[in-house]
């Protein structure tokens, strides 16, 4: 009896761990651009996250092994495999392209001041101008610029 209470123990342990562990990858090697969404669910199963993200189906897996965690990212375009590997990481952050975009922001802003200066000038030139004609009747309405 005591050799069947450790045996169903056993089993009973091996079955729960074996549901928490996943090869870390031996599957993903399967998995090449160019295939099908059909394809990669046969073969990796149902990804753990999926989004929508820059236009592309991105699936993401999970594998865990012992204390490491590693992620695997497929991404699809037009239903076919696009990018295959590791998680995807942008070649600039948030941040940094902050800092980039500033520096072609305060170009547009300076750009537009000086045409609504510009702007400010020619209509007061033309207002200038019609004041000074004889055929003027000496009324010219005043205009604010417009913002």
């Amino acid at each position: 009896m005591r050799k069947l209470a450790v045996f169903v123990t056993s089993v009973l342990a091996l079955l729960l761990n074996a549901g928490c562990q996943t090869s870390m990858g031996t599957d993903f090697t399967k998995v090449k651009p160019g295939m099908e969404k059909a394809e990669v669910l046969d073969i990796m199963g149902t990804p753990q996250r999926t989004q929508r993200w820059r236009g592309m189906d991105r699936w993401t897996y999970i594998y865990y092994e012992r204390e490491l965690r590693e992620e695997r990212e497929v991404h699809f375009d037009g239903g076919k495999a696009a990018y295959v590997g590791a998680k995807f990481v942008p070649p600039v952050s948030a941040e940094q392209q902050d800092v980039i975009n500033e520096a072609s922001n305060r170009e547009v802003e300076d750009r537009i001041r000086r045409q609504r200066e510009e702007a400010s000038r020619q209509l007061e030139n033309y207002e200038g101008e019609l004041r000074g004609t004889e055929s003027n009747p000496g009324y010219v309405p005043t205009f604010d610029p417009v913002q």
